[in-house]
């Protein structure tokens, strides 16, 4: 399904070839949609998503962070676009922002979403189409 690495380093910034290596590792589990999210110096999560190999690399490579958590999919709830690949995050929906990464498939996800729905929660994965990444609603 996918992969998820993470990397916490109490010391100093997160060396993101050694996140590569782990990614080469590991590639198997999927390579077509990417995102990572890291810990600022402020205590803030940043995330970003992507489609492409080289740009999740690329982009990594200048993030300075003593945590790192990358994940590569193989889409299994929704097609391969950005902003529906994790890390997904909350928004301040509950007060307090999380960031999840997910490796599996929610078989009751519909039914969670219309709960969050009539709850005043807004996905930040659902597309157009009304498809949204299943692993958003464990975030909820």
């Amino acid at each position: 399904m996918c992969g998820i690495i993470t990397i916490y380093n109490t010391e100093k910034n997160v060396d993101t070839n050694s996140l590569l290596e782990l990614y080469v590792d590991q590639k198997t589990r999927g390579s077509e949609g990417f995102g990572f999210s890291w810990l600022t110096p402020k205590g803030k999560i940043k995330t970003e998503r992507f489609t492409e190999e080289a740009e999740v690399f690329h982009r990594l490579a200048r993030v300075k962070s003593q945590l790192v958590q990358f994940h590569h999919r193989m889409p299994t709830s929704t097609d391969n676009v950005a902003f529906q690949n994790h890390p997904i995050c909350n928004s301040k929906h509950h007060g307090k922002i999380y960031s999840l990464i997910h490796n599996g498939i929610i078989y009751n996800d519909d039914e969670l979403k219309e709960r969050h729905y009539k709850e005043g929660i807004s996905y930040s994965t659902k597309g157009k189409d009304g498809k949204f990444n299943d692993s958003e609603t464990l975030l909820h």
